[in-house]
């Protein structure tokens, strides 16, 4: 797998700004933390490199658990190299602004992928998923063994795999990224007895009720990642928000073959195994998940999918893949400050979009659904609108 070497030309009327060495030349993304900006790094003899820079919105930098968040990504994030982690090499303050520079990877974030292949009315094909399956437990096998420069296990439990934060480079590889809300003992921020963070609908049980996790409570959303993009289906998503959260905490999963007819029974086991609501009924870790789909894979006697999942790309984006240079927001160099767009206030979308962080009296250990949790999505609604609860949002 490679990334671009080379910047590809911008429009001539396209609009640069300075950051520190960086040349800010797009906007890739934005969301209720930071915004994420291509850009590029200059230095002697020509050298020029693509990278991405992830800058925290100006109005979160004075609040204490945001800039404490985004400084423990940042020390996370410098202790992994592996190829199925997008890769961080610099982090400072510019200007009083915390930034974060990254690799740079051309293609589509997994949730890119799957709103396609929904808008089209068609799944990637099962080796397709398999394959982006065998690359997530190579990460989450490093991940979760890594250890710091002294030997030190790290103990990271990454808490936030979503199709969002699984990126497609062009040419058919598989990159984890995001460990903003990461708990790893090389983190500085503890858990809020009072906060739970991550995507509702992808989450383990034992994460929604605040008990101890471990790495199987990443696997588990793995499981969830793999059984949408094989069936365009969100398995814990229901019509309403409390009907949603009582299917996340008793791990109501429908087995695909259910959902869709023809789909492969070995492949239905191992999704099924890593979905049991205990974690004693799981996998035991990534290595074991990862086994299990290579002797399947091996069975159907398919090879590595990366030249076809670089040909999904090609088929998905004729026009370019979303983080292309050539399909960049305009950068807008005069705006004031960094503000976040304007997200849905539909209750589903906002259980399916935001990195949650809500009272634990939303979900009280022992009962099905909190009778306070009504309340406190409305305060969360009235502060998406007003402004006043910005720090409710933690997307990346």
């Amino acid at each position: 797998m490679s990334n671009v070497t080379a910047l590809k030309p911008l429009p001539s009327a396209a609009i640069t700004a300075q950051f520190g060495k960086y040349t800010l030349l797009g906007e890739l993304a934005s969301g209720g933390m930071a915004r994420i900006y291509f850009a590029s790094i200059a230095g002697p003899g020509g050298f020029l490199k693509p990278c991405v820079v992830k800058k925290v919105l100006p109005e979160l930098q004075k609040q204490g658990d945001f800039s404490e968040m985004f400084v423990s990504e940042a020390r996370v994030a410098a202790l992994l190299n592996h190829p199925n982690i997008v890769q961080a090499f610099d982090f400072g303050q510019i200007d009083g602004d915390y930034f974060l520079a990254l690799e740079f990877v051309e293609g589509a974030s997994l949730l890119d992928v799957i709103k396609e292949c929904r808008r089209l009315g068609r799944a990637p094909d099962y080796s397709i998923a398999v394959t982006v399956g065998i690359a997530l437990c190579e990460a989450l096998a490093y991940v979760h063994t890594a250890r710091d420069p002294d030997g030190r296990p790290l103990n990271i439990i990454h808490r936030d795999l979503s199709p969002a934060n699984v990126l497609v480079s062009s040419s058919g590889g598989v990159k984890l990224t995001d460990f903003g809300i990461v708990k790893s003992s090389a983190s500085a921020v503890l858990s809020r007895p009072d906060v739970l963070k991550g995507k509702l609908l992808y989450m383990s049980p034992e994460q929604v009720e605040r008990r101890s996790l471990d790495g199987r409570s990443d696997l588990y959303s793995l499981g969830l990642l793999l059984y949408e993009l094989t069936t365009l289906l969100r398995p814990l998503s229901r019509a309403t928000l409390d009907q949603s959260i009582v299917a996340v905490r008793a791990a109501q999963v429908t087995p695909p073959s259910e959902m869709v007819p023809g789909f492969p029974p070995e492949l239905e086991r191992i999704l099924m195994k890593v979905l049991e609501k205990s974690p004693a009924d799981r996998y035991v870790n990534a290595k074991a998940m990862q086994a299990e789909l290579e002797a399947f894979r091996s069975e159907q006697r398919w090879t590595s999918g990366t030249n076809e999942l670089a040909k999904l790309l090609q088929t998905l984006f004729p026009d370019g893949a979303p983080t292309s240079p050539t399909r960049l927001q305009p950068l807008n160099v005069t705006q004031v400050g960094f503000t976040r767009n304007e997200r849905s206030s539909q209750a589903i979308d906002f259980v399916e979009s935001i990195d949650i962080i809500s009272e634990q009296q939303a979900f009280p250990p022992g009962s099905e659904r909190s009778q306070h949790w009504k309340e406190i999505v409305l305060l969360i609604l009235v502060g998406l609108t007003t402004s006043v609860a910005i720090w409710l949002l933690a997307l990346s």
